[in-house]
């Protein structure tokens, strides 16, 4: 499943948040998108497993979302996620101040060429409160690979990242 930004979160329950009312959405169609998040994080672990990369807002690590316990199990299961060869979690830390994607975040989806000569493409993914939406032009998704590498290079390094999420759970999830 993904949380903030797109980052890995486990598999507890979402959490409705008071600050905006939940999406219009029938409690079939939400059944249907949690079955997917857990589909989509079953992909990391199972056979030929998916590449997946990472960049994400320190501010994503402190918001407390359904309480101590929730945040603490899923910080957890950032440092479990983080240690798959096929994953590379980054965090752009409080310090790094204003950086590329500022505006709002973005899923970049890469995929392989499956028949000899013929180019798959590439997508962008962004999610907004009641939908989403594809970009598959390539003009805008070399855009945002850009932006994803530059988004990169302000981030920590994947050991910084996960001693930045240790420490956080070492001070304030004990």
């Amino acid at each position: 499943m993904t949380g903030p930004n797109g980052t890995p979160s486990s598999s507890a329950p979402k959490q409705e948040s008071s600050a905006a009312p939940p999406p219009p959405t029938e409690h079939n169609q939400r059944s249907a998108l949690t079955t997917a998040r857990v589909r989509r994080q079953q992909r990391l672990t199972g056979d030929n497993p998916l590449r997946f990369s990472a960049v994400f807002n320190e501010s994503a690590l402190h918001r407390v979302i359904g309480g101590t316990e929730v945040t603490r199990d899923q910080l957890i299961h950032l440092m479990e996620t983080a240690d798959l060869p096929n994953v590379d979690l980054r965090c752009v830390p409080f310090t790094a101040g204003a950086h590329a994607a500022t505006e709002g975040s973005f899923v970049l989806l890469r995929f392989p060429d499956l028949i000899e000569g013929v180019n798959s493409g590439d997508a962008v993914y962004i999610e907004y409160a009641i939908g989403g939406l594809f970009l598959e032009q390539e003009s805008e998704t070399s855009y945002y690979q850009g932006l994803f590498h530059k988004v990169q290079g302000a981030a920590l390094e994947q050991q910084e990242t996960r001693k930045l999420i240790q420490r956080l759970l070492d001070e304030k999830y004990k």
